[in-house]
């Protein structure tokens, strides 16, 4: 089974590769590169029909989904949403991040 939140150690991954290479994460279609602050507190659950893209920039990022997988992110690491998962910030989150939304 392909797990519906995977975790990404951008950071840990970024420094075994060789400098000024360029590494494919992902190829995007169209949306929006988002800024946002998640205080510790309840979140409704979302679904997207394609991938989410969710860095950490400060804090703790605790995702999970509905049927009840929770993964965390530090700053400097990505958690990838897959398409079609009913997902939400978990109340412990207390974080900044980054999110990439695609259309």
């Amino acid at each position: 089974m392909t797990p519906s939140l995977i975790h990404h150690p951008l950071a840990t991954f970024g420094s075994t590769l060789p400098a000024d290479t360029d590494h494919l994460l992902a190829i995007t279609t169209a949306g929006a590169l988002l800024l946002i602050h998640v205080p510790e507190g309840e979140y409704g659950f979302e679904e997207h029909n394609q991938p989410e893209f969710i860095v950490c920039l400060q804090g703790q990022l605790d995702m999970e989904t509905n049927d009840g997988q929770e993964v965390t992110a530090l700053a400097g690491e990505m958690i990838e949403v897959t398409p079609g998962v009913r997902h939400r910030f978990a109340p412990s989150t207390n974080a900044v991040v980054m999110t990439l939304t695609q259309r």
